[in-house]
């Protein structure tokens, strides 16, 4: 991962980020000048599939530079008890358990 996650900001629409500092207008600038200026000089040249191969390379690096700085912006997932299950325990005191069927005790 070439950017840092606190340079952009998450976009309110859509996947991707939006720069709001110097060093996130910079990486966004580098990464346009170097997925743009080579395709150029390679179509030029007459070179169309170096082109095409250079642009499609250099922007699934992109998309993945981009795919993990959006990770590491996410807060982590805390994954939370269950309110629906319910859970037997001493210290639950479950000395009576009453169901739809059954009435259950403890021995």
């Amino acid at each position: 991962m070439f950017g840092k996650p606190n340079w952009f900001r998450s976009k309110a629409f859509g996947w991707g980020m939006t720069p709001i500092t110097w060093q996130g207008w910079a990486y966004a600038a580098a990464w346009g000048g170097l997925l743009v200026a080579p395709t150029f000089l390679l179509v030029t040249s007459e070179l169309a599939v170096e082109a095409v191969i250079w642009l499609t390379c250099g922007t699934g690096l992109l998309i993945y530079d981009v795919h993990g700085i959006l990770t590491a912006m996410k807060p982590p997932v805390i994954k939370k008890p269950q309110d629906d299950v319910l859970y037997i325990g001493p210290e639950t005191g479950a000395a009576e358990l009453a169901t739809r069927k059954y009435d259950m005790r403890l021995r």
